[in-house]
Formats: structure tokens, sequence, C-alpha cells
């Protein structure tokens, strides 16, 4: 099986840390490269 297999609905595991992404999951990694902005 490939290592970048979509699941059947068309979705990546989102909940499964990876170790490409230093253990942590797919929206952790995404949120510290965009982290969120304080509104003044």
């Amino acid at each position: 099986a490939k290592a970048n297999q979509k699941t059947p609905d068309g979705f990546y595991n989102e909940d499964r840390p990876h170790s490409s992404l230093g253990n942590l999951t797919p929206s952790d990694f995404a949120a510290q490269l965009n982290p969120a902005r304080k509104v003044a």
C-alpha cells in the first residue's frame, strides 16, 4: 500500500500523527505554520 493513500471518502487521516511532520497531526502542523493573529 502507498503511504499517502486517501481514505475512501477522499480525506487523508487528520487524527494520526506523522513522523514527517515532527509527530504532529496535519492539522496541528498547519496551525504552527499559520498562527492565529490577534485582533487589535
